[in-house]
């Protein structure tokens, strides 16, 4: 599908280490059709961590790249402990989970042990921890206790305290926007005195960093975003209304007033690329459309939909090189996926017509770049853009219901996410280079004693990504052998194989009395071909032919 140019010139996608990976199960967590729904994914000590749905409710799980093992029952029995928030902090993983003795509270494990780790509102109540961030080897996050309402704690992995009451007594400061930057956790409060702004903390007492709405009225800074030494936000006075504003920390300054006066342009989804901060907003003459900034200069990078409706970007994400992909409707093709190079677009029309195909969690691995879209008939399935072209990567669950591909990360085992295929629910998959080979590895020798079958082993091996391997087998005398009054290639054992990456099929091989007595008595018919026909669930197929040796006792 041809894509639609918007504007002069082309779109440059880096396409020499360009690969399509392909999707494949990684483990089946909850097996059979029901799902064991893995979220709040994270990599913790080379593993990836996360709650999934089972027999034991919710729980903590981890995968190491071949099997899913539960890490603990935190609540024991059916009902869940609900885990997220996974944080890692020093040589522990930090998360919220919830037991009937202490509600919703702070927990950790190093991958052996896992323990509660501080019961801030203690008893049954929760203390609800959110918005749990890192920064300057401390972990900060929102929680509510009886006696000071919902504010800012934080611990260094000894214990964790209250950085300050803000809001002092049993009234709420509700920190929020938990962000790292310049070594300190910045994020927004709320003081009777100055409503809701801008305050920071390095463990100690929380500092207002600037009251963008002096008096009681709040700035309300949020979306968060940090580029070039600066943290970008939007921010609302009644001079100027909703606008990007920034700050070093020493300095907080408006970076343009988009739209003057009192109604402001609204900025919203602030991401950061390379040099380049992009965001939406609405000048009030084309409506919400993509803008961008370097601090100095700030302008719209593309009307998308002309005149004063607004394209309404959404789902906006850097990519490497200033470039972002992002979501729009130019008023004629419906909401599609969009690149921009800084100075050009394209459109990328997965459903033709004025129909969305509604794409989503856009990301970048090896120049490609892939998202979720929905296409009659395909439903919402994997696809990328890949050295301009527009392909659809597998249509993991045939039909128009879709596997409806999400919760992508990028680790050192490789870039995974979950997905639902209609036979084994939503679970864990994987994206690797596609698999483009099957082989198997079997035992070179036979030993038969009387009375006794031998045992064949056909192995699939460990590396076999699109493992099962099966298919099938003939075990037969290498050459043309005497037996009956005339020559022949005696077929030993015919039979079909099945076996899991790293596992064995063991076959066992019978001889009768005629086979025995010609093993035994003729050297030449020892020596035996086994002729394998393979595949895997990739569809790689291959025929392999290896030399076994028979060894008869008795």
């Amino acid at each position: 599908m041809a894509p639609a140019v918007v504007a002069l010139g082309f779109l440059v996608v880096p396409s020499a280490a360009a690969a399509l990976l392909a999707p494949s199960l990684a483990a089946d967590a909850m097996k059979g059709p029901s799902s064991s729904s893995p979220s709040d994914i994270v990599e913790f000590k080379g593993d990836l961590y996360f709650a999934a749905t089972g027999s034991l409710g919710s729980e903590l799980y981890r995968y190491d790249g071949s099997k899913v093992r539960l890490v603990k029952d935190i609540l024991p029995g059916y009902k869940s402990s609900d885990p997220d928030f996974m944080t890692v902090l020093g040589n522990h993983l930090y998360f919220r989970a919830d037991t009937e003795a202490t509600g919703d509270e702070i927990w950790r494990t190093d991958g052996t042990t896992t323990s509660l780790f501080a019961d801030i509102n203690p008893g049954e109540e929760d203390s609800s921890p959110n918005d749990l961030v890192t920064v300057g080897g401390r972990l900060y996050f929102e929680a509510e206790s009886a006696g000071t309402g919902s504010e800012l704690y934080s611990t260094d992995g000894t214990s964790a305290s209250l950085t300050g009451d803000l809001n002092p007594g049993t009234d709420s400061s509700f920190p929020s926007d938990l962000i790292a930057f310049d070594g300190e956790i910045y994020y927004q409060a709320r003081t009777p005195a100055l409503g809701i702004e801008l305050y920071r903390s390095d463990g100690g007492t929380p500092e207002l960093v600037y009251e963008i709405e002096p008096g009681g009225s709040s700035g309300d800074p949020e979306n968060f975003a940090v580029m070039g030494g600066f943290l970008y936000f939007n921010g609302d006075n009644s001079a100027s209304g909703e606008e990007l504003w920034r700050s070093d920390g020493t300095t907080t300054a408006i970076v343009a007033d988009i739209l003057p006066g009192a109604n402001g342009s609204s900025p919203n989804d602030l991401v950061a690329s390379d040099n380049q901060l992009f965001f939406e907003a609405d000048d009030g003459t084309t409506g919400f459309e993509p803008w961008k900034t370097d601090g100095v200069t700030t302008a719209i990078v593309e009307d998308i939909d002309p005149g004063a409706d607004g394209s309404y970007p959404d789902e906006l994400t850097a990519l490497p090189g200033d470039r972002i992909a992002f979501t729009a409707d130019d008023g004629t093709n419906g909401y599609e996926p969009w690149i921009n190079d800084g100075s050009t677009s394209i459109r990328w029309d997965v459903e033709p017509g004025e129909d969305s195909s509604d794409p989503g969690f856009f990301f970048e691995s090896g120049g490609v770049v892939y998202f979720r879209a929905r296409k009659s008939l395909l439903g919402q399935e994997l696809w990328a853009i890949e050295n301009g072209g527009l392909k659809l990567v597998k249509e993991i669950l045939p039909g128009s219901d879709g596997s409806s591909p999400r919760d992508f990360i990028a680790t050192s085992l490789g870039v995974f996410f979950t997905a639902d295929d209609g036979t084994r629910g939503r679970e864990l998959w994987q994206l690797a280079v596609p698999d483009e080979m099957v082989t198997v590895r079997f035992g070179k020798t036979l030993r038969f004693k009387q009375g006794r079958p031998s045992t064949l082993k056909i192995t699939c091996p460990v590396a076999e990504a699109s493992g099962p391997c099966s298919g099938s087998f003939t075990l037969s005398t290498a050459r043309k052998v005497k037996a009956g009054g005339r020559k022949i290639r005696m077929v030993l054992q015919r039979g079909t194989f099945s076996a899991a990456a790293g596992k064995s099929a063991s076959v066992k091989v019978r001889l009768n009395r005629t086979e025995r007595r010609l093993l035994r008595k003729n050297p030449a018919a020892r020596k035996l071909v086994l002729k394998i026909k393979v595949s895997d669930r990739a569809g790689n197929t291959r025929n392999i032919n290896g030399a076994v040796k028979a060894q008869v006792t008795g």
